[in-house]
């Protein structure tokens, strides 16, 4: 997998994956930080990598990581 995030598909992914309180704020550095509030989360979307940082609540992570990977180039 490869390739530079889409903000806007990665946000209409997260919808489809069931998030509804979605907060997107770029940061002019090259980086997008991506909040979801109501599940304690942020998604830390830099050109050559991204963290997912939340509550520990595996679900959440995976519905993300899912969302994620419908954004990226494959091999």
């Amino acid at each position: 997998m490869w390739g530079n995030v889409n903000i806007p598909a990665f946000v209409e992914a997260l919808t489809k994956n069931g998030f509804v309180d979605i907060k997107v704020e770029d940061t002019g550095e090259g980086c997008t930080i991506v909040d979801l509030p109501n599940d304690d989360t942020l998604i830390q979307v830099e050109p050559d990598n991204t963290h997912i940082i939340c509550n520990g609540e595996e679900t959440v992570r995976i519905k993300i990581r899912d969302a994620l990977l419908k954004c990226l180039k494959k091999i």
